[in-house]
């Protein structure tokens, strides 16, 4: 009886160990390391070892949470982020270009995360675009087109964060929306959070970053 008992809870730790399995393929990599890293708790979760070009990371998760891919060392530049649930899924990536050809399958978070990215993302090369235009303007010494395009940049940023809450009060239900609105809290006018954060329902309120979210009141 006592075998049994300690045979069922091995096997529970086991389970509860592995709730977030992540396979997948760096190509063109024969063999380097790869580190899970929990951004959060600034802290390395697993690791593995890339064998032609595959490799498998286990971690356990409570609830949806940003993780870290890291190639080849843990303070090396070569990481992807994501969001996910617990869930088995895929991850591919290249050798070269690892964060900027990375991608998640199998995680209905991480995909809703990363079209929000795709928007966010377009608001920043319209302004890296304007900052470029700035550049030139201050090298010349115009300040009127300096100004001006300065202004149009605080247009577009505002459009960046509107577009960030319109999607939290429009999503309440959803994980997304208590991560970005922690995320990009320091854009966000704190009344504007606390009218985000009320409107969540229940269970998003209880989650981990709707909690952070709070505590910044």
């Amino acid at each position: 009886m006592k075998r049994f008992i300690f045979l069922f809870i091995f096997l529970f730790s086991c389970d509860a160990k592995d709730n977030l399995i992540i396979k997948g393929n760096i190509y063109g990599l024969k063999k380097s390391k790869l580190y899970l890293y929990d951004i959060e708790k600034n802290t390395f979760v697993d690791s593995t070892f890339v064998k032609n070009e595959a490799f498998e990371l286990k971690s356990n998760i409570d609830e949806p949470f940003e993780l870290k891919i890291i190639l080849d060392s843990k303070n090396s530049e070569n990481s992807y982020s994501f969001f996910t649930e617990p869930n088995e899924v895929l991850f591919s990536s290249s050798k070269d270009k690892f964060e900027f050809n990375g991608k998640i399958e199998n995680s209905v978070l991480a995909k809703e995360q990363e079209m929000i990215d795709v928007q966010l993302i377009k608001f920043e090369e319209i302004k890296l675009n304007l900052l470029s235009q700035q550049i030139k303007f201050s090298a010349n010494n115009e300040k009127a087109k300096y100004d001006s395009i300065n202004k149009e940049r605080e247009k577009i940023e505002i459009k960046k964060t509107l577009f960030i809450v319109n999607y939290c009060l429009n999503h309440p239900e959803k994980h997304t929306s208590a991560f970005i609105a922690y995320k990009y809290r320091g854009i966000i006018n704190k009344q504007y959070l606390k009218k985000i954060y009320n409107n969540f329902s229940e269970k998003i309120k209880s989650s981990y970053y709707s909690k952070k979210l709070e505590s910044n009141f």
